[in-house]
């Protein structure tokens, strides 16, 4: 499977009748890279009020940290996305009400004398939370490729519906980044990290995965503070880019239960190599360089892997967000600028 290809965004907004929240219906124009002939086409990606549509651009945006998602010019940071996204919501396009099928349980059609589910179709602005309900995180079933084509094309914009928050002022940036959550990970190779997560330290993979993760969930603090993700994940990537090296003194310890008679002796070499210790249910390796870890490829393979790191390099090399929201005292930013 190849990447997918965001060759544009489109947003579009509407009220309900007799509500006073807005509905929002986002839609790219896709394809997929190792799909040949390339034949973009408008899909519809969301369905719902604010906090659903931001949650899938965010959803979306983590997974151009690793080039799963581009951009028609090739890699796009997952800030760039979203503020792509961002700058649509501003000025969308007025959603028509349209008639939408239901996704029906399986069977219910049948049972009722209708050949499949696309008889029963309601109006998307009278029934918009039964609509998301039903058709549970496939808006491209309520609104095929055809129509959202149509939509795109030929509605009006409404600034009015647009998505315009206030600006957030220096002050607030820095009490976001100072609360911010610490990062304490250490480098085990160029591609994998370990993360001390209450008081464990734990293999969490690679760090275009770890940013991805974190991406993923930054949406509500969108809602709060508008417009900080751009500093949130560019400070978050650069302190797991920079992780320090694990340390001399660290001790990997591996459980040894289910492993295979081959992984278990090389761990026990491993184990008397470098000056560890096996007992009946765990091997404990010292730490001595990636190379001699990676001989015995069990231990990093996901399995319930504990790291002990030295306490006094965690001391003396903890990451955080602190010292960048000092520097902050007189920016101000506005969301979109």
């Amino acid at each position: 499977m190849g990447a997918t290809i965001v060759v544009d965004q489109e947003a579009a907004a509407f009220k309900p009748d007799g509500a006073s929240h807005t509905v929002w219906c986002l839609f790219e124009k896709l394809y997929d890279k190792n799909t040949y002939p390339h034949h973009p086409e408008w899909n519809c990606v969301a369905i719902g009020r604010l906090d659903t549509a931001l949650a899938r651009v965010f959803e979306s945006a983590s997974y151009f940290e690793g080039g799963m998602n581009q951009g028609r010019n090739g890699h796009i940071r997952p800030e760039t996305y979203i503020e792509r996204w961002l700058n649509a919501m501003k000025n969308p396009l007025v959603m028509p009400d349209i008639e939408v099928p239901l996704a029906l349980p399986a069977g219910q059609g049948e049972s009722s004398g209708r050949a499949n589910a696309d008889a029963v179709r309601v109006s998307l602005h009278r029934n918009t939370d039964l609509i998301v309900a039903t058709h549970a995180g496939r808006p491209w079933r309520a609104i095929p490729s055809h129509v959202a084509t149509g939509i795109v094309g030929m509605n009006p914009r409404s600034a009015e519906l647009g998505y315009r928050p206030s600006h957030v002022s220096g002050g607030e940036i820095r009490r976001v980044l100072a609360s911010a959550p610490r990062t304490e990970m250490r480098r085990v190779d160029a591609h994998t990290r370990i993360e001390r997560v209450d008081g464990v330290w734990k293999e969490v993979g690679w760090p275009y995965a770890i940013v991805g993760s974190y991406v993923r969930g930054l949406w509500r603090q969108e809602l709060e503070t508008p417009g900080v993700y751009k500093r949130l994940i560019g400070e978050y990537r650069k302190a797991v880019e920079a992780a320090p090296a694990v340390p001399v003194g660290t001790t990997v310890v591996v459980p040894l239960a289910g492993l295979e008679p081959r992984a278990r002796e090389a761990l026990v070499a491993l184990a008397a190599e470098t000056g560890g210790s096996v007992t009946a249910e765990t091997a404990r390796v010292p730490w001595v360089t990636s190379d001699s870890i990676a001989r015995v490829p069990i231990l990093l393979s996901g399995r319930d892997v504990r790291w002990e790191v030295p306490e006094r390099s965690i001391q003396e090399s903890d990451h955080s967000l602190e010292g960048e929201a000092e520097s902050l005292e007189q920016e101000e930013i506005e969301f979109g600028r």
